[in-house]
């Protein structure tokens, strides 16, 4: 039944797309199977990656379209189909999250691809007998702060001009602070956190927070940890949320770093980002687990 929905989704998806002459597209999965779309000459790249997910029952945010004899998947946007000169894809659905943008006017925030620690090194998914925990490249972004003394954030809550889907089902937020001058904080907050005030006094966020001469973790406008000093440098940190459990376990390197959080609302919730100076960085990725 559920395929037939998906069906029936996927082809009113195609019919919103007025056909003059369509043009057919055939998009190969790696398990062999292919599907074959026809979408009028008008049609974007964001029109494919609808289709597709609506015809598979995939979230479109975990699809990965690659056009043919390219090695890079081609990113959603307005472009048209023509423009991407490609008439068959592969797609792969990965782990990997997109984060999709934010607003952010008093930074700047760009694609970046990052070293990490692997994800079972989080999860304990790890085989035994292994050599110590991998590294592994991740995608995500990175956030430098603007030219200004004070709390300005970024919310990744955008996806395709429209809201982004909010964490679902356990995943994993890597983060790489290069660099702080002050204080900084950086993990998942509701929609109505506000991105220009101090993250630590805001009901609404949960995550790592640097308060410029302590490590710590919050959530509901408490430190619930109050780590020593220490300052951050190209550190990589990790914060493992279960929505559903409505748990939070932050890391810093591989080790845990508070205990267990067990109060995270109902409330969706989206990765974020919040700095204060010039000289900040964070790198983040985001997966499913």
């Amino acid at each position: 039944a559920s395929a037939e929905v998906a069906e029936v989704a996927g082809r009113e998806q195609i019919d919103k797309i007025d056909p003059i002459d369509k043009i057919a597209y055939r998009v190969s999965f790696v398990d062999g199977s292919e599907i074959h779309v026809e979408l009028g000459p008008l049609a974007t790249v964001k029109d494919l990656y609808q289709t597709v997910a609506a015809l598979r029952a995939v979230p479109s945010y975990r699809l990965q379209l690659i056009p043919a004899g390219q090695l890079a998947p081609v990113k959603r946007s307005p472009l048209t189909l023509v423009e991407v000169n490609a008439q068959e894809f592969m797609a792969v659905t990965s782990r990997h999250l997109d984060l999709g943008h934010g607003t952010f006017p008093k930074g700047n925030v760009a694609d970046a691809s990052f070293e990490h620690y692997s994800a079972t090194a989080y999860t304990g998914e790890r085989p035994p007998g292994g050599e110590g925990p991998e590294l592994e490249t991740v995608h995500g972004k990175t956030v430098t702060g603007g030219d200004v003394r004070d709390p300005h954030g970024v919310m990744f809550n955008l996806f395709d001009s429209e809201e982004a889907p909010p964490l679902e089902g356990k995943v994993l937020l890597r983060f790489v602070v290069h660099q702080h001058g002050f204080a900084l904080g950086f993990g998942v907050g509701t929609r109505d956190l506000p991105m220009n005030k101090d993250p630590e006094y805001q009901t609404g966020f949960f995550g790592i927070y640097h308060g410029g001469s302590s490590q710590n973790c919050c959530g509901r406008a408490n430190r619930y940890l109050r780590g020593s000093f220490r300052n951050w440098h190209e550190d990589p940190m990790a914060i493992l949320v279960d929505v559903e459990a409505r748990t939070m376990q932050c890391f810093i390197g591989l080790e845990p770093f508070g205990p267990l959080y067990t109060d995270l609302p109902e409330e969706p919730l989206w990765p974020v980002v919040v700095l204060w100076t010039s000289r900040d960085a964070v790198s983040l990725s985001m997966s499913f687990v």
